[in-house]
């Protein structure tokens, strides 16, 4: 890959320098200037020829990523470096370093970063299946799930064989032990299955005509339901791969078909209807629709096609639309290429935004601007890059939250009509022989006399105009339907969806359920060794006491370390508090305790995270004083500039409001208070939310920290307890842990009622009118006297033969300042007012989700105490037994016996098992 740099300087250079090079080969343009990049294309003024062909990124430095390629890793610090060394036809890694850390802000950059990169290769369309792009702590986690995901089906085998083997055996005694292994066995059997059903729900919306149903036919591999009605969708479509084959399940009843087609002829059916019906707002109940596996990856993936944004009139959509954004992992959003932007596209970004911020989903948003194949003949831009450039600053512009979001550019019809191309059979047979458009052509022409096939006619007409555009337009010829399909941009949608569904959940919940079967394979193989250790503790009769005096101190050590009131907490606090990450055990209302509460937690983040935030006269301080103010500062400004009313004044001609259009314009408060309300509290419960989001992430690391020091300790121990007991001779005494690790499922803050509900706002405006009108309506009277407020602020209004005027701005801001606003205070601030009764509500419902997650903590740290105890108690056991062992003898060799049976019956599994757990220490 060749790369020539733009400075952006000197226009024309630049300029000459792409005309001279852009029909080269392999040729692709840095810009390293300061300007945005669509505005840098627009400055050049090139013709659409080059435009077409226009290959050009913005130069990310300095960057901190490393390249993996061919068993040999490169670090690089500028993309620029990176890309020359790429070789686009292969696959390679790439991984941006910086997020091993574990803090918030490391993870932020980094995935920020990481999406500027991606960005970039989208826009020099480079195929993101082939060029695997990462963060550090992902790429981690990634090689533990791939290795553990390689072998997932040899684990399921050989557990399979142990499950049969052990359920063959015949054991005449110690019932509970093979119980407790069977049941160990069935319980990792179960997460095995788990492990490979990662069902994830990917949403696409899109205004009608965009051609997000075409972006579901894409994902599918095939048309299911019709995309050509005039009205936009009317209902979720929810996909879902079917063991049955093709199945509708539709107002409570289940359907199957014989192939897709008669599937979609059915659904066409109900949404010809629907658009019939007007009265049911032309509202379908929501369908899940059975589709057979297919081969590209997202078989495992639910695939919602919902309403856009505009529905119509429907409420119905409206619905349904919010159903699949709350319920979505990932959304891919479509817009038309042609109209960019509308309103209505803005304002359900909006919604996705906060809904997806709500419930903690941060890089889930994709916006594809489809139809890209209209550009040909269209009068609208020719640059790719320029147009995803331009729509992805916009999209930041709308909220920064966005900033890590891609845009990618596709036309999904190309890709959708390559699919179908390539199910036929007469085209596979000819596809070999002869030119790809003349393949086409002939084939095409062929059934056009037929007169049959209209629908693969129109296909093939379709790609052979593409491949006609792309000729004359962009002096590409593909050689093969493949090419057409890269160059569609879907294979880059698709393997972004694809490593998003991956990043967000699959490789946090494969991590969680290693981390469940490794306990229960630790819990089997330390029976092994409890049962040695008794057999050396009866054949060794005569250094009883000595060994028994080194495990009670090993026994002692686990009750010491693994203590519930979490001693390590106050003595890190008193050494460095800093060690902790989380400002909770900061604290040192928290930390400097002898005894370690899990209600400190609950309390710190409730004052800090929670009343913080929601504070009722806090909240209507800012709204009254800076949020409103500014409003109605600007309302002032506004009435002096629109006003063509002029007045002798002080002898100078004076630009005068009139009465009527004050008291106008001032009674627009309750509505501007009303709206702000549901802002301000809207916005204070997102960022208290965010905040305790935050700080709850820093507690799980610092309890995993406690925990796992608490491993390595443990581990310390057994290795001590190991070599003293060798030196007398007892051997093998080497009890198995796992790190570890927080299930990655965790609850969520979810608080789905309004703000302010219409009623509410009602009383609230209703109110406050009475305010205004109590402080400006019944002081304006028209007459020669001044009284009350207008006597002490200088006298705003003067009046004259029309009417009430005024000429003093900072005496109606005085207005505001000095009266309304403080009424609005005390109104709002009443005790038992609505802005206090929500502001409590809210308060306690986060709290409420806060006690469930710090709870969840509690239990799962408690877990591991308890997994520890449960050890030292089996050693105690055997230690109390040691007076009656001559008489335990039998007992002990039938143990013994059993033992060494399921030892047999699991090594199939347990030796699989063992090797995994090497390699991910190795990793």
């Amino acid at each position: 890959m060749k790369i020539i740099e733009l400075k952006g300087t000197d226009l024309e250079n630049d300029k000459d320098l792409i005309n001279s090079n852009i029909k080269k080969q392999g040729i692709y343009f840095a810009y390293t200037g300061q300007e945005k990049l669509y505005k840098y294309i627009d400055a050049l003024e090139l013709s659409n020829a080059s435009l077409y062909k226009l290959k050009i990124f913005r130069e990310l430095e300095p960057i901190c990523v490393s390249l993996f390629n061919n068993g040999k890793v490169t670090d690089y610090e500028k993309l620029s470096d990176l890309l020359a060394e790429i070789d686009i036809d292969k696959s390679c890694e790439v991984i941006v370093r910086g997020d091993l850390s574990g803090k918030d802000e490391d993870r932020k950059k980094t995935r920020t970063q990481l999406s500027d990169i991606m960005q970039q290769f989208v826009y020099l369309n480079i195929q993101l299946d082939r060029i695997h792009v990462m963060t550090e702590k992902e790429y981690d986690d990634s090689e533990k799930v791939k290795e553990f995901s390689k072998n997932i089906k040899s684990h399921e085998k050989n557990l399979q064989a142990s499950v049969e083997l052990i359920s063959k055996e015949k054991f005449n005694s110690n019932s509970d032990i093979v119980e407790k292994v069977k049941s160990n066995l069935d319980e990792i059997k179960g997460y095995l299955k788990e492990a490979q059903e990662n069902e994830l729900k990917i949403a696409v919306a899109g205004s009608k005509k965009s051609g997000k149903s075409m972006v579901v036919n894409s994902m599918l591999k095939c048309e299911l339901a019709p995309t050509s009605l005039e009205l936009a969708t009317p209902n979720n479509c929810i996909y879902k791969k079917s063991n049955e084959g093709y199945t509708l399940e539709y107002n409570n009843e289940k359907k199957k078909f014989e192939d897709g087609n008669a599937m979609r002829q059915y659904i066409k059916k109900i949404f010809k209807d629907a658009s019939m019906n007007k009265e049911s707002g032309y509202a379908v109940p929501d369908m899940t629709i059975g589709y057979k596996e297919i081969d590209n990856g997202l078989s495992t993936y639910t695939i919602y096609d919902t309403p856009g944004p505009d529905l119509a009139g429907a409420s119905g959509h409206k619905k349904a639309a919010a159903k699949a954004i709350e319920d979505s992992d990932v959304m891919i959003f479509s817009i038309d290429f042609s109209k960019y932007f509308t309103d209505e596209e803005v304002n359900y970004l909006k919604v996705i935004k906060e809904k997806f911020t709500k419930n903690q989903k941060y890089y889930s948003l994709i916006l594809d601007v489809n139809k890209l194949d209209t550009r040909y003949s269209s009068e609208e831009d020719k640059s790719v890059v320029r147009i995803l450039d331009f729509l992805r600053e916009k999209l930041i512009s709308i909220a920064p939250e966005f900033r890590d979001s891609i845009v990618v550019g596709t036309s999904a019809l190309t890709y959708f009509d390559c699919i179908a191309i390539e199910k036929l059979e007469e085209f596979d047979k000819m596809s070999s022989n002869g030119n790809l458009k003349d393949n086409i052509y002939i084939l095409k022409n062929q059934w056009v006399d037929e007169d049959c096939k209209p629908e693969e006619v129109n296909r093939l007409q379709f790609i052979h105009t593409m491949l006609s555009n792309m000729e004359t337009f962009e002096r590409i010829t593909p050689s093969t339907v493949g090419q057409i399909k890269s160059i569609s941009g879907m294979p880059n949608l698709l393997s972004y969806v694809e490593y998003i569904a991956n990043e967000k959940a699959r490789i946090e919940k494969v991590n969680s359920l290693i981390y469940k079967i490794d306990n229960l394979y630790t819990d089997i193989q330390n029976l092994f060794v409890f049962q040695r250790l008794e057999e050396e503790l009866t054949n060794n009769q005569k250094k009883i006491e000595e060994v028994k005096a080194i495990l009670y101190e090993f026994s002692e050590n686990i009750e010491k370390n693994f203590n519930k009131e979490y001693s390590e907490v106050s003595e890190t606090w008193e050494k460095d508090k800093n060690t902790f990450k989380s400002q909770s055990f900061k604290d040192e209302y928290v930390s400097n305790r002898k005894v370690f509460k899990w209600d400190y937690l609950i309390d710190y983040c409730r004052e800090k995270f929670i009343e913080y935030y929601l504070n009722k006269n806090k909240i209507i301080v800012e709204i009254v004083d800076e949020t409103v103010r500014g409003r109605v500062n600007d309302i002032i400004d506004n009435l002096f500039k629109e006003s063509k009313v002029t007045r002798k004044i002080d002898k100078k001609d004076k630009t005068v409001v009139l009465e009527k259009k004050i008291m106008e314009e001032f009674l627009k408060i309750p509505d501007i208070v009303s709206e702000d309300i549901g802002k301000k509290v809207t916005n204070k419960l997102s960022e208290s939310k965010e905040q305790l989001r935050k700080e709850i992430s820093e507690i799980k690391e610092d309890l995993a920290g406690i925990a796992n020091k608490r491993i390595k300790k443990f581990d310390c121990a057994v290795k001590d307890c190991s070599e003293k007991l060798e030196k007398k001779g007892v051997n093998d005494f080497n009890i198995l842990t796992t790190n570890f690790a927080f299930d990655f499922i965790t609850s969520e803050s979810n608080i789905n009622k309004n703000i302010l509900d219409e009623s509410l706002k009602n009383n609230l405006k209703s109110n406050i009118r009475g305010i205004v009108d109590s402080n400006i309506k019944k002081n304006v009277i028209k007459n020669d006297k001044f009284h009350n407020i207008f006597d002490n602020i200088l006298g705003i209004f003067k009046k004259d033969m029309y009417n009430e005027i005024t000429y003093n701005k900072q005496a109606l801001r005085d207005l505001y300042e000095q009266e309304i606003s403080e009424d609005l205070k005390k109104e709002l601030g009443a005790e038992g007012s609505n802005i206090e009764q929500i502001c409590q509500e809210l308060q306690d419902n986060i709290t409420k989700d806060l006690s469930n997650e710090i709870d969840y903590f509690k239990k799962e740290m408690e877990n591991q105490i308890n997994n520890a105890i449960s050890k030292k108690n089996e050693i105690e056991r055997i230690l109390d037994n040691t007076q009656e062992m001559e008489e335990r003898r039998q007992e002990i060799e039938e143990k013994k016996l059993t033992l060494q049976k399921i030892s047999n019956d699991v090594a199939s599994f347990c030796d699989g098992w063992r090797c995994l757990r090497q390699e991910q220490m190795e990793v």
